[in-house]
């Protein structure tokens, strides 16, 4: 190599390659598109955006984005729908005893290590209640319904154990909020959530029905611009969200239009 500002990087690659020219052709091929792969998504999150998402003053902005997220899936693999949900859901836990898990999470991000019961969840140890969200984009079925809860019994038992320390579990309230686009089935609670730890309910509404929620929630419209500017704007213009993603958005949002 002809590079000595980094020596153990050059040597390190070198390595690199003389271990890749060493395998057979086929694991040689897998491991390169892999590695090509990964070179690819680092250039990504290290590179400044393209498209650098702007901030709104005007309810009115976000009326039009919302009606136009409403209509069906956005095709960005969950990524607008799920910040979309963390952006409706804080406009219904404002007051300080609520506490969140979940917020800006990835949409792949796995619940077990946070220990949250949706992609976002919120919990009022004074009420003993906690309020979990669930974003999905086009149909939502019997069958997602039933997958969810059936990872959700998987996970309760940290947060079980959390709620026992502070009140018997039969004190404590959990409701299950799912948006979509459109509700295909609305099995009950009573169906579902029979062998929960607690009482509990299941909440189904559309993304148009959440907006119009939010809206009932929180009245000060510089708080829902403010929350939608944190949750959904600064959350997209974050380097790990795929281009295509902000693209999409822009698409949808135009302030001042």
């Amino acid at each position: 190599m002809s590079r000595d500002d980094n020596p153990r990087q050059s040597a390190a690659l070198v390595d690199i390659i003389l271990g890749l020219s060493a395998l057979p052709f086929r694991a040689r091929r897998g491991l390169a598109a892999t590695l090509r792969q990964a070179l690819l998504r680092l250039i990504e999150l290290e590179a400044t955006p393209e498209v650098i998402l702007q901030h709104t003053r005007r309810l009115e902005d976000i009326d039009l984005f919302m009606a136009e997220i409403a209509v069906g899936n956005t095709g960005t693999a969950g990524v607008l729908e799920q910040r979309v949900v963390d952006f409706l859901a804080c406009c219904e836990h404002l007051d300080d005893v609520w506490r969140s898990r979940g917020l800006g999470d990835a949409v792949n991000a796995t619940n077990t290590f946070s220990r949250k019961l949706g992609d976002c969840d919120f919990q009022s140890v004074p009420e003993k209640h906690c309020r979990a969200w669930e974003a999905h984009g086009g149909r939502l079925t019997r069958v997602y319904i039933e997958e969810h809860i059936r990872t959700l019994h998987r996970n309760i038992s940290g947060r079980q154990q959390e709620w026992e320390r502070i009140a018997d579990l039969e004190e404590w309230k959990f409701s299950l909020n799912f948006v979509a686009h459109v509700i295909v089935d609305q099995p009950s609670g009573e169906e579902l959530l029979d062998a929960f730890p607690c009482p509990a309910n299941l909440a189904y509404l559309t993304f148009a029905e959440a907006w119009e929620r939010a809206k009932v929630a929180c009245t000060d419209h510089a708080q829902i611009i403010q929350l939608f500017n944190c949750h959904v704007v600064d959350r997209l213009n974050e380097s790990k969200t795929p281009e295509t993603v902000r693209m999409k958005f822009r698409e949808f949002f135009i302030p001042g239009r």
